[in-house]
């Protein structure tokens, strides 16, 4: 009896601490969890995957790289967000871009061809996983973020990543701006939110792989 008493508080105060260790993950993780939310819904990425990882092919996703970002920039700057569908900014841009993929889709075969390809380019918008990447002094955490994707050919070298609205990768001071202090601050310091962003991020990849 005394056995079976000790064995039924060891599991009374095993649960007891799973649930306080529990809160307290939750509590710990939840302090960066309202800017880093924020955060993916104020930005609207680029994704370029280029044909090959030979050199011309990477060679003409920079140049097509190049060729689109001012493009992407004068078209984004003479459309007014508010007119378009969506919850957050960066659900506006994906729908404003969307209107925009004729122009876009233009605008990169062109560059392709201007360059000396015959490689397709395929423009799209979609939603899927980045990589922590770094900009300037601004290190962008991984995640699920809208973004306008560029599949050059085949589609199977080395990607190019950026953000496209705001433009921190053609200005990324000016682009500061467009960030709150709480937003800066999980920009400027990663390694502060390391370990709960990557429990943010894996709770993300579990809502993604169970939709």
């Amino acid at each position: 009896m005394k056995t079976e008493r000790i064995q039924k508080n060891l599991r009374y105060f095993g649960v007891i601490g799973a649930l306080l260790l529990a809160t307290a993950l939750l509590y710990f993780t939840w302090e960066c969890a309202k800017p880093y939310a924020d955060l993916k819904d104020q930005v609207f990425r680029l994704h370029i995957l280029a044909n090959s990882d030979g050199v011309e092919d990477q060679q003409l996703k920079l140049a097509v790289r190049d060729d689109i970002l001012p493009a992407a920039k004068e078209m984004f700057t003479q459309i007014d967000l508010q007119a378009f569908p969506g919850e957050t900014t960066a659900m506006k841009t994906a729908a404003a871009a969307r209107t925009m993929i004729a122009q876009l889709s233009d605008a990169a075969q062109q560059s392709v061809y201007a360059h000396g390809s015959t490689q397709t380019a395929a423009v799209m918008v979609a939603y899927e996983k980045f990589p922590v990447k770094q900009y300037a002094d601004l290190t962008m955490p991984a995640g699920y973020y809208w973004c306008l994707k560029i599949v050059l050919g085949s589609g199977q070298g080395k990607n190019w990543w950026c953000v496209l609205y705001p433009p921190l990768c053609i200005s990324p001071a000016s682009a500061k701006e467009s960030f709150d202090e709480a937003q800066l601050e999980l920009l400027n310091q990663p390694e502060k939110y390391q370990f709960r962003l990557a429990i943010l991020d894996w709770f993300e990849r579990w809502k993604q792989h169970h939709k």
